[in-house]
């Protein structure tokens, strides 16, 4: 059955929609914190990469090259994203959102202690002649990040979405993206006030690891306010007309095409945001030497700022528009001329950062779109494991690779300032192709 206002409010086979019975800040804050909680710690990770690489890679074998190894690590986590969105995708559909969830902030925690707690390779050397487990234990860490990751995107969006009334899906949805930015900004902050106060020094002492810590201090209240959430979908599992219907085996019989166009669409949203948020400061620090590291903690602070709040607007957006699809296309044009200018006049700072500015504020309308667009063209049965999927496929593959392959590029390119557009921009050409293709369907 596909969307219809009288549809949305009408009682369902699971019961009442969810937004009459919880708060809606309860339900947005249950569903949005495992998301922040990810995005600080990729966050974080990617603004200390540099002591994580000294004291876990360099000395290893075959770390010669420690920032190289450290961005490779972090995309080792990506690789599990799959697996997280095939295993929590699927329970989701099967036994509910709430579930899925509770096990994702779970497998979250485990992931920031093994990193907040590893010991540093001289350590290990040093005490067991074991110098190898502690690039293990970050490695480690990093697949329980990615596996968590994986799942909680899919049971998330799609909690809100199915909590949220028929015109305000786009803004209940658009949360998602609003806390990956608000994590963003947090996560800067605490970089560009450590950097302020403690030497490089104080920072391998054992400073990079206060952020991974405080992660930890919010996931029991995490966990105590989803255990609280009231459940949107009980999943098909012990429904005698549905239970032999496997997400992964619909997807794969009735939903392949609008499944491999939707890891496309992601393309542009998921580079975009780990080269305009997550690599600014690598980047400025490549390009302008002379800039220092808290103006580009504050840079990458700043574009999150902007990103968190066209999030939103993108959201309500959304909600006041009937086609959705010509809204992100025009998003994705101004992402693209937004970020030339900026790659382009990085010699002009003050130019350079009006394009940053532009990119970022598109960027935070079209992944809002991008995502209400696809979950909305799935059957409820299946959105959690496609959305997840369709995510975690596109961010895996290209998402997480783009500090690491970007990086070797400038280097091969003597720093061409503009290797990252021409990476981004091929993906925008390649997303606009895919948006063009979809089919924009309105689901329950």
């Amino acid at each position: 059955m596909e969307y219809s206002a009288s549809a949305i409010n009408n009682a369902n086979e699971t019961g009442a929609p969810p937004h009459r019975k919880t708060g809606k800040a309860k339900l947005i804050i249950a569903a949005s914190m495992g998301n922040f909680l990810e995005f600080f710690d990729f966050t974080v990770f990617s603004f200390f990469v540099t002591p994580i690489a000294v004291l876990f890679f360099k000395d290893a074998p075959g770390g010669n090259d420690g920032l190289l190894a450290t961005l490779g690590v972090f995309w080792v986590g990506f690789w599990a994203r799959p697996v997280g969105s095939l295993v929590l995708g699927s329970y989701a559909d099967r036994h509910g959102r709430k579930a899925a969830l509770m096990v994702t902030i779970i497998c979250m925690a485990i992931g920031s202690a093994l990193i907040a707690f590893a010991p540093t390779y001289q350590t290990m050397e040093n005490m067991f002649s074991l110098g190898i487990i502690a690039p293990l234990l970050i490695i480690l860490g990093r697949l329980f990040q990615g596996f968590s990751a994986g799942g909680e995107i899919g049971a998330a969006t799609t909690l809100l979405l199915e909590a949220a009334g028929p015109k305000q899906r786009g803004f209940f949805t658009s949360w998602q993206y609003a806390t990956q930015a608000l994590s963003s900004i947090v996560g800067s902050l605490f970089g560009a006030t450590l950097s302020y106060y403690y030497s490089a020094e104080e920072m391998l002492g054992g400073v990079w690891r206060i952020p991974f810590i405080f992660s930890l201090l919010i996931i029991p209240v995490g966990l105590y306010i989803r255990a609280h959430i009231h459940e949107t979908w009980h999943g098909t599992a012990d429904n005698k007309a549905s239970k032999d219907r496997h997400p992964i085996r619909e997807i794969a019989s009735s939903w392949l095409w609008p499944f491999f166009l939707a890891v496309f669409m992601i393309l542009p949203v998921t580079i975009a945001v780990y080269l305009l948020v997550f690599y600014t400061k690598t980047y400025l620090g490549l390009v302008s030497p002379g800039f220092s590291a808290e103006k580009a903690y504050l840079v990458g602070g700043g574009a999150s700022v902007i990103m968190f709040v066209f999030a939103l607007i993108g959201g309500l957006v959304a909600d006041r528009v009937q086609k959705r699809k010509p809204v992100a296309l025009g998003g994705l044009v101004a992402m693209l001329v937004g970020a030339y200018v900026f790659y382009g006049y990085i010699d002009n700072l003050p130019v350079a950062f009006v394009g940053l500015a532009v990119a970022i504020g598109s960027l935070g309308m079209v992944m809002t779109l991008q995502t209400l667009l696809v979950l909305e063209a799935c059957p409820r049965h299946i959105r959690a494991t496609a959305m997840a999927m369709s995510y975690s496929v596109g961010v895996t593959v290209f998402g997480g690779s783009a500090q690491m392959v970007v990086t070797k590029l400038m280097r091969l390119f003597d720093n061409d300032p503009l290797i990252p557009f021409w990476y981004l921009g091929t993906a925008i050409v390649a997303g606009i192709l895919a948006y063009s293709f979809f089919p924009e369907k309105r689901y329950t």
